[in-house]
């Protein structure tokens, strides 16, 4: 049998104090709507960026707000000192 202390068991003591540490686990509740509205991240390579989204003559990049830019380009784009715009 478990150590008690003043009625209760080890466990639940345990089980208190974690809670009061990290808090209760929120759940939460995902409706249909908002299943479909979930987006799904666009993928840019370097090759697109250069070819479909700079602008040579101000020297800005305009991407939908739901793209991950390649790590190469990032690197173009710290260098060349290029504007990022997100746009819809």
């Amino acid at each position: 049998m478990p150590p008690v202390i003043f009625g209760m068991q080890i466990k639940h003591i345990v089980d208190i104090v974690y809670s009061k540490i990290y808090g209760k686990p929120k759940i939460r509740k995902i409706d249909a709507k908002e299943e479909k509205k979930a987006v799904k991240k666009i993928f840019i390579s370097d090759y697109e960026i250069r070819k479909k989204y700079y602008d040579k003559n101000s020297k800005t990049i305009t991407i939908p707000p739901n793209s991950i830019i390649s790590p190469l380009s990032m690197d173009w784009i710290d260098y060349e000192n290029i504007k990022i715009i997100i746009k819809e």
